[in-house]
């Protein structure tokens, strides 16, 4: 099995969050941000605590299937040294379209989620360079996310919501790294 270290950052949630936390997680590492500071802050206070060679990022509404992110692990194990993020189909809640398959730039600088939409991918697509994962379920290798840190933060905080990963991926393939489609 995976040995893996859970930190949940709970951003400034008005609920029941960090009760169910620690009822249903007793082990997770719980960080309380006083206010909502959007994903990319949550996101970065999440990586700083984690000393893995891999961080998952994943969001509270995603729910994931048992081999999701051993999947992603054997396909990281497996890459190249240079490919730094994987990710895996995320779907809506209908659990039958597809939400991302990773996120693509067009020749004409469009960014968008493969497959959004969609019901089921080609089989010719079923392993792909893309441009990098939705952080909302991603795996990124601690090697790639040191090397292009700026300061404390790996997400660029000036994106309060959305674009933060793209962003990210952007400055990775920049500096050589690439990401995968498993």
């Amino acid at each position: 099995g995976l040995s893996c270290e859970v930190i949940v950052v709970d951003n400034g949630s008005v609920d029941q969050t960090t009760a169910i936390i620690q009822r249903e997680a007793p082990d997770a590492t719980l960080i309380r941000l006083g206010a909502n500071e959007g994903p990319a802050v949550a996101r970065n206070v999440a990586i700083g605590k984690t000393t893995g060679r891999y961080v998952l990022t994943l969001d509270h509404d995603v729910e994931l299937t048992p081999d999701f992110v051993g999947a992603l692990v054997q396909a990281a194990e497996a890459s190249e040294p240079q490919v730094g993020m994987w990710t895996g189909t995320i779907l809506r809640p209908d659990r039958t379209t597809i939400d991302s398959t990773g996120i693509v730039l067009t020749k004409t600088w469009r960014v968008f989620d493969r497959g959004s939409g969609t019901r089921q991918l080609s089989p010719r697509e079923k392993r792909t360079a893309i441009l990098g994962p939705s952080a909302c379920a991603a795996l990124y290798r601690r090697s790639m996310l040191e090397a292009i840190q700026d300061g404390q933060m790996y997400f660029d905080e000036r994106f309060f919501f959305l674009w933060e990963d793209v962003e990210l991926a952007w400055r990775a393939r920049q500096r050589g790294w690439q990401a995968l489609y498993v």
